[in-house]
C-alpha cells in the first residue's frame, strides 16, 4: 500500500522534471502523511473506546516536542527505506500495470483520505 502511494508521487515528480532525489523525498513525505493518518485512526479508536478520559488527557501525544522529534525520525526512516534498489523494484512492479496508470491517482487519494475521514468521524 505504501509502495503504491510512493510510486504514484515519485512518478508524478519525475514526470514534472524534478530530480530523483527530490522525487524520493516528496514521495517519502506523502507516505509519512498517509502513515500518520493510518496510525491516527488506530490511536483515535483506542482513545475513544478503550481509554478513560483522564488517561487520554495525560497521554504522551500531547507533547508537541516529542511528536516533532518522532515525525522527523520517521521521515528519515521512510526516506532510508526507499533506496534506489527498492525504487527500481517498485517501478518494475507498477510500471506494467495498466490499471494503476489509469486509476493510480484515485487509488492513492482513497488510501490517504478515507482514513482521514474515519479519523475525523471517530474524533467527533
Amino acid at each position: 500500500m505504501y509502495n503504491l502511494i510512493f510510486y504514484y508521487i515519485y512518478r508524478q515528480q519525475i514526470n514534472k522534471g524534478k530530480s530523483r532525489l527530490s522525487a524520493r523525498y516528496n514521495g517519502s513525505i506523502i507516505v509519512l502523511i498517509a502513515l500518520s493518518f493510518h496510525i491516527g485512526v488506530f490511536l483515535a479508536i483506542i482513545r475513544k473506546y478503550f481509554l478513560t478520559e483522564e488517561v487520554a488527557k495525560n497521554s504522551l501525544l500531547r507533547n508537541k516536542g516529542l511528536l516533532t522529534a518522532f515525525a522527523l525520525g520517521l521521515i528519515f526512516l521512510i526516506y532510508l527505506y526507499f533506496t534506489n534498489n527498492r525504487i527500481e523494484k517498485i517501478e518494475n512492479k507498477y510500471s506494467e500495470s495498466q490499471f494503476f496508470h489509469k486509476y493510480g491517482g484515485l487509488l492513492t487519494a482513497i488510501l490517504i483520505f478515507i482514513p482521514m475521514l474515519i479519523f475525523i468521524i471517530v474524533l467527533s
